[in-house]
Formats: C-alpha cells, structure tokens, sequence
C-alpha cells in the first residue's frame, strides 16, 4: 500500500498547530518528515506519522508543547540552607574573577543566558540593582552577585542552561 504524504501547512491546519511550532517538531526529529529542498511545500509528512504524533501528544503533551526560549527546571532553589552566603559570595566572586565590575544588559544576557525581558523583569519587580547614566542602564557586578544570592533569585523555578552551569561551578569551587 502506497503512503500518503502532506505538507507541512496542511498538517498545520489539520492538527491545529502553528507554522512555528511544526517547523520545530520536524527539525528536532519528533515529527518524521521529507525535505523536499524547494521554497514552498518543502516538507512533507506521511499521514502515519501524523497518527502516531497525535497518540503521543495525547500521552506525554509536555514532551510535544513548543516554548521559544527552552530552559531546564529545576525543582529546588540552587543552594541549601546550610550554606553561608559569605562562601557563596566568595565563590562567585572567584569565578568572575575576568567579569568588569559595571556589566551592560547584553553582558549579562551573556553571562547568565537570560533574554533581556527577563533581566529587565528582575530590575523592575525583583530588585535588581542598576544604575542609569543617560538612558543607558548599568548592572554593577556586586548587584548581580547580591541579586543572585538573594531569596527572590532563588525562588525561580526555571533557570537557563548557562545559570544552572554556574551553580555547578560554585558548587565545584567551594569544594
């Protein structure tokens, strides 16, 4: 029997899924699709595939849910309650040995791997420390180091891949 092929519009509209979101399924392999190579109608999925999307999707739907921006949970604040803030702070400190003392938005989206509404969400509700000189806004270091020891970082659930790297490396460095 002859598989039967759509494209990837057509799948969009069948499965009440975004262009976005479809394009993300074929690319990270959760969705089997041939690429044509041609502009338009470039994809095309067997209607088996689509099937067996729709099962799974039923079964584990946070598996198949597109986010723009993927980070890891992480279920726990990064530190223990044992742990003094002195020694953290230190530890910090030690890593950023190479970090400038005054950071740019984008220096700390480097850093840590946030985007900017994020690191502008920390300045206006969580209290992140800045300075502002003519429009432009400033993070000192020491800003960022008490922001990130603070309990209102700490409560944050989802952390980007580059934040749970550091915490890892404090980790290794008080050791």
């Amino acid at each position: 029997m002859k598989e039967e092929y759509i494209s990837k519009e057509q799948f969009c509209k069948e499965c009440h899924v975004g262009k976005q979101t479809a394009l993300w399924l074929i690319q990270s392999g959760l969705l089997p699709a041939i690429n044509t190579m041609r502009q338009t109608g470039r994809y095309l999925i067997a209607k088996s595939d689509i099937a067996c999307y729709l099962r799974n999707r039923e079964l584990e739907p946070e598996k198949y849910r597109y986010r723009k921006y993927r980070c890891q949970s992480f279920p726990k604040p990064g530190f223990s309650p044992g742990e003094s803030v002195q020694d953290l702070r230190s530890a910090l400190e030690k890593i950023w040995t190479q970090v400038p003392d005054v950071l740019r938005c984008h220096e700390v989206q480097a850093l840590l791997g946030y985007e900017e509404g994020v690191i502008a969400r920390w300045r206006k509700e969580l209290g992140l420390g800045y300075i502002k000189v003519s429009q432009t806004i400033y993070y000192p270091k020491k800003y960022l180091i008490d922001f990130l020891l603070s309990p209102q970082s700490q409560t944050q659930y989802i952390r980007s891949n580059k934040h749970i790297q550091l915490l890892r490396r404090i980790k290794n460095v008080e050791k």
